[in-house]
């Protein structure tokens, strides 16, 4: 009977430890301070180069596509780099509609943005 109550008292001993062991590993992080501010847990990225006194030459610019415009004459092939990224380029699987004689696949490179369009969300 000893050798049963000495199996129940490791087993409760092994339970509490399971249980109480993530409890004191996860609260005690002293780094971790709850904030406010959602900038606060963004990765911090080194500024390459500052461009403000390249714009400045160039500037003062009427709109936006002026600045795009000065951008290009040094990055001449940043349009084609954007129009390659997983951002521009992504696509559904093929469908079969109604209509069309082949599979059609929907995504940004055939579709028309409803945010670049539409006037009271921008």
């Amino acid at each position: 009977m000893k050798n049963f109550k000495r199996i129940w008292l490791f087993g409760l001993v092994v339970t509490l430890a399971i249980i109480i062991a993530p409890i004191v590993i996860f609260t005690s992080d002293s780094e971790k301070q709850t904030t406010n501010d959602p900038w606060k847990n963004l990765p911090i990225h080194p500024i390459h180069t500052d461009h403000a006194h390249i714009l400045e030459d160039r500037g003062p610019f009427e709109i936006g596509q002026d600045v795009t415009r000065a951008c290009l004459e040094c990055h001449e092939n940043s349009a084609s780099e954007m129009m390659a990224t997983a951002h521009w380029t992504w696509e559904s699987k093929p469908y079969d509609l109604e209509g069309y004689d082949e599979p059609v696949t929907v995504g940004k490179k055939n579709s028309i943005n409803n945010f670049c369009i539409g006037i009271q969300s921008n």
